[in-house]
C-alpha cells in the first residue's frame, strides 16, 4: 500500500516539474529540434551584435529581444541561389513606439549553416507598410558564453 501511495504522489507531482530549456548551440542542433517538431525560443542580445543602419556601422543598443519560433523555412545550398544552407523565421507585431506612434515591428532571423545569424528589424507604417526604420544585426549562434543569439528547446 505504501508503494502505491508513493507512486501516486510521484505521478501527481510529475506534471508540475518541468525541465529547464535545453540550449541548442549550433545550426545543426537548431535544425534537429525544428525538424523534430520541438518548440524553440530564440533570445538575441543586440549589444553583442554588429549593427548596420543605412549601410553604415553603428553602435548596437543595449537591448535584448526574443520570440518563440512558429513558422520557419529551411533552404539547402543552391535552393534559392544561396551558397550556404539557412533557416529563416520572422515575427511581426503592432507596437506603440515613443516617437513614431503605432508601428508594425517586423523582425526576421536568418541562421546560416556556419552559425552566422543576420537579424533584420523594421518598423512599418501599419497602413501603408512604408518602412520607417530598418536595422541589421550580425551575430553568431551562442555556445556557452560566446555568441549573441541563443536558442533553447522548450519541450
Amino acid at each position: 500500500m505504501r508503494r502505491l501511495l508513493v507512486l501516486v504522489a510521484i505521478l501527481a507531482i510529475a506534471p508540475i516539474v518541468r525541465s529547464a530549456p535545453a540550449p541548442l548551440e549550433s545550426f545543426d542542433a537548431l535544425m534537429g529540434a525544428l525538424r523534430d517538431g520541438h518548440t524553440v525560443r530564440v533570445v538575441a542580445d543586440y549589444s553583442d551584435c554588429e549593427m548596420i543602419i543605412d549601410n553604415e556601422p553603428d553602435v548596437a543598443p543595449d537591448a535584448v529581444g526574443g520570440m518563440t519560433i512558429d513558422a520557419w523555412e529551411w533552404f539547402a545550398p543552391g535552393a534559392v541561389y544561396n551558397e550556404r544552407a539557412f533557416v529563416v523565421f520572422s515575427h511581426a507585431s503592432l507596437i506603440e513606439h515613443p516617437r513614431q506612434g503605432m508601428v508594425t515591428n517586423h523582425v526576421k532571423f536568418k541562421v546560416y549553416e556556419d552559425d552566422e545569424v543576420v537579424i533584420s528589424a523594421r518598423y512599418l507604417d501599419p497602413v501603408s507598410f512604408e518602412v520607417t526604420m530598418f536595422e541589421k544585426f550580425f551575430g553568431t549562434v551562442a555556445r556557452g558564453d560566446d555568441g549573441a543569439v541563443r536558442f533553447h528547446r522548450l519541450d
